[in-house]
């Protein structure tokens, strides 16, 4: 996978449910993206990119289907001339409240970045 990037979900980013390993089955899952926004990669090929069991993969597609991240679909392959599954990555909306920092801890945190010049900038 050297050299390649990914779009995730910024929902995604801060959402409390999604394990350590929700997380990176998502992001090898947007790895493999194409520019319709569908993705054929296969469970073993997941299995092999994140050193996990190919049931743990099927698990972490299900929570992250059952959370709005991903679709599961069908669709002709015309690489391969017949249809199969793939799957959709989903970009649900994110309120901006969702992804700032709540405790005064972080708040703290922020300022003092802010304060030694590490402001936040938009892109």
């Amino acid at each position: 996978m050297t050299g390649r990037f990914a779009r995730l979900p910024a929902a995604a980013v801060s959402d409390r449910r999604l394990s350590g390993d929700d997380l990176r089955a998502l992001c090898a899952i947007a790895i493999y993206v194409n520019r319709k926004g569908t993705c054929w990669v296969s469970t073993e090929r997941l299995a092999q990119d994140l050193g996990l069991h190919r049931r743990s993969i099927q698990r972490h597609v299900k929570r992250l289907i059952d959370l709005g991240y991903l679709r599961k679909e069908q669709g002709f392959d015309t690489s391969l001339g017949y249809r199969r599954r793939f799957l959709s990555v989903l970009y649900p909306e994110v309120d901006d409240a969702e992804v700032r920092p709540h405790s005064d801890a972080d708040a703290s945190a922020d300022q003092l970045g802010s304060s030694q010049g590490h402001e936040d900038t938009e892109t």
